[in-house]
């Protein structure tokens, strides 16, 4: 029904058991991303260097793709000059638990693009994170199966690797099957969304679905340019005019505050974004619906690498 040039996305779970105590953040996202962050980089940094602007790995090494520059070596992106990693982190319900030994969690990564084919580097940051530790008293956990998403959006899950397997390699990405558009929707904001207007945060009295969907089409266009053809995807341009025609829509937004620690920065960092749900304009669907439903995967906004971002597309 839909022709959309996007790159690839693949969901992979990966499911780990506590093997002592582990007792998690209300949001855990920083705390996985530095923790893995860091065990990647022990797992393949091969010079050990402090940083990576010397290292003459870089176009071939996972820890500086997926934590560093993001794009591919061979991608240019002067029309995004800031680059986006491309993986984001699925963590609802995962926060503000204590984990009985033996207990089980996981822990969802969505990968973009040919990255996907990095998937076990991804098992043994898992394995190496699951040694150094994670949450108050780095309570320890062993990675016991990676599944993946049959198809996007599917729920379905496939058994990739479990203890004791000799490979990890993920399934061919399926074509992606949109979904009919429904006849309106609302979007329900799962986790902080973070978006900037001149400099500044947009806060619920300046918000607007025209906003959110400008935002997106940004998003993915950023993304096919880094991780697909290397062109934009001309989202943005494409729908344009649309979006600046769009009429106001109810919403019902708040803004809610977290503080992360930065072990890079050395301090405590607080990171506020809109929660809530608004509706999209009905002029909107359904020409934009196959970007709305793809951004569910992607996110949107900035610190999509926390899990930040990420939203529900409800029909109603």
């Amino acid at each position: 029904m839909y022709d959309v040039n996007f790159p690839p996305i693949a969901r992979f779970r990966f499911t780990v058991a506590a093997r002592g105590l582990i007792e998690l953040p209300p949001y855990t996202g920083s705390t996985w991303r530095g923790l893995l962050a860091t065990a990647l980089r022990r797992s393949v940094c091969v010079p050990g260097l402090e940083t990576c602007d010397t290292c003459l790995l870089t176009d071939f090494c996972a820890f500086y793709r997926f934590f560093e520059q993001g794009a591919r070596a061979d991608v240019q992106t002067l029309r995004y000059p800031n680059a986006s990693p491309p993986f984001v982190l699925d963590l609802l319900g995962a926060g503000g638990r204590t984990l009985a030994p033996g207990e089980q969690l996981a822990v969802g990564l969505t990968i973009i693009g040919d990255s996907i084919y990095f998937l076990p580097y991804w098992v043994y940051a898992f394995q190496r994170a699951g040694d150094l530790g994670i949450g108050r008293g780095r309570g320890r956990f062993a990675l016991t199966e990676v599944a993946q998403e049959s198809a996007l959006g599917a729920d379905t899950w496939v058994p990739l690797w479990q203890t004791g397997a000799s490979s990890a390699a993920p399934l061919e990405p399926a074509a992606v099957a949109f979904p009919a558009p429904p006849d309106g929707i609302w979007i329900e904001l799962l986790t902080p969304l973070r978006i900037k207007r001149r400099g500044e945060w947009v806060t619920a009295a300046d918000f607007t679905a025209a906003e959110f969907l400008f935002h997106l089409c940004q998003r993915l266009d950023r993304l096919e340019s880094q991780f697909g053809t290397g062109e934009p995807g001309g989202f943005w341009d494409a729908h344009r005019a649309q979006l600046q025609a769009l009429p106001p829509a109810p919403s019902e937004l708040r803004w809610h505050d977290w503080t992360r620690y930065s072990s890079r920065q050395q301090q405590h960092m607080k990171l506020g974004g809109l929660l809530g749900r608004f509706r999209v304009p009905a002029d909107a669907l359904p020409d934009l619906w196959p970007l709305i439903w793809l951004g569910q995967y992607a996110h949107v906004g900035k610190n999509t690498s926390f899990g930040l971002g990420a939203y529900r597309a409800l029909a109603g």
